[in-house]
């Protein structure tokens, strides 16, 4: 039984590639890292979309919603270092 599911989803994989991408989602909130595994995550998927159509904004919405996570982490870390 899925919990995370969405309107759009078709196929019903949606739950399984969102939380397979929450870990480069992730890892594209550290700072110096971030933006060149975000740009190489872009174009990763808009190549492998080419070939298999697999509708990459399910991998997209699971990097987002780890890049979120991520972001409140390393803020939340701030914060208790600085308070």
């Amino acid at each position: 039984m899925a919990i995370i599911k969405h309107s759009r989803d078709k196929v019903g994989d949606f739950q399984g590639r969102v939380l397979l991408h929450i870990p480069i989602g992730i890892l594209t909130a550290i700072p110096v890292l971030g933006w060149g595994l975000t740009a190489l995550f872009i174009v990763y998927q808009r190549s492998e979309d080419e070939w298999t159509q697999d509708r990459r904004w399910k991998d997209y919405y699971g990097a987002v919603a780890g890049n979120v996570i991520g972001v409140l982490a390393i803020l939340g870390y701030v914060l208790w270092r600085l308070l």
